[in-house]
């Protein structure tokens, strides 16, 4: 993604637009947060819901 070379979706890094990054960065967390083996993950989705209902 970062050398230039094609990679995903025919296209390396130069090539996204600032919202795809945006999604595929959203992507990334929500899978890191949501991880079967994330051993904080039911006390970061606690946070964030609690900040969601402010």
């Amino acid at each position: 993604m970062w050398d230039g070379v094609s990679k995903f979706d025919g296209k390396s890094l130069p090539d996204y637009t600032t919202e795809e990054l945006q999604l595929i960065r959203q992507k990334f967390v929500c899978d890191w947060v949501l991880h079967e083996d994330n051993v904080h993950r039911d006390e970061v989705i606690q946070h964030y819901d609690l900040l969601m209902k402010k």
